[in-house]
């Protein structure tokens, strides 16, 4: 794990994680003007669309179990950069609609590596903040991950939401959040791994808190 001297001593670390968030929500905000549109565009239903977004979460839900022990195998940071190159890869790829399944199985792919890159960099930033200035920094993420959220739609908005160039617009936002990882491959980095609970055991026994997530 790190050493304990944090905060002032990760600073560059923390400003390159917010630059981090703040271009994957950029991307993720785009996403969420363009998804709905190119399916409408395909006869999709709109109860189908939602289904499509329930998939994301699946995904979230099935990689959550897996994170510790793939990041204690392939090193945290190159598990991040390959799960932000994946997420990026696939949104390029979703314009080139086949049907509606290829859409739920990228979609799938998209939401295993999204939330994954997500979780990782949460993680990053609880071992680089003390406890005393953890709540400051934090906002500023909450503040990073705002902006990107609220650019994403203006830029999808702007240009046209049909177009395969807006997916690779997302797409690229997804590529260049990838860089501040980047720079971060010298340092060392851990995940902690608790014991796991199988997730069919989960779903079994707290039926209630699965279906939370939906």
């Amino acid at each position: 794990r790190r050493l304990p001297t944090k905060t002032n001593s990760h600073l560059a670390e923390i400003v390159l994680l917010l630059i981090c968030n703040a271009l994957l929500f950029c991307s993720i905000g785009m996403n969420v003007v363009l998804f709905p549109a190119r399916l409408m565009h395909y006869g999709i239903s709109e109860s189908m669309i939602g289904f499509s977004f329930s998939v994301e979460l699946i995904a979230s839900i099935v990689i959550s179990f897996y994170i510790p022990h793939v990041t204690k195998k392939f090193k945290v940071i190159h598990t991040l950069i390959a799960m932000t190159l994946v997420y990026a890869l696939s949104i390029i790829l979703l314009p080139f609609y086949i049907n509606f399944i290829t859409w739920l199985i990228l979609i799938f792919v998209l939401g295993i590596n999204l939330f994954g890159s997500m979780t990782i960099t949460n993680s990053l930033y609880n071992q680089c903040l003390s406890n005393q200035k953890r709540g400051w920094y934090l906002s500023l993420m909450t503040i990073a991950i705002c902006t990107g959220l609220s650019i994403g739609p203006l830029i999808a908005g702007y240009g046209d939401p049909l177009h395969y160039k807006s997916f690779f617009i997302s797409g690229a936002f997804a590529l260049l959040s990838a860089i501040p990882p980047f720079i971060l491959l010298k340092n060392q980095y851990e995940i902690p791994e608790h014991r796991r609970i199988k997730l069919l055991y989960f779903i079994k026994h707290s039926p209630v808190v699965f279906m939370a997530k939906f």
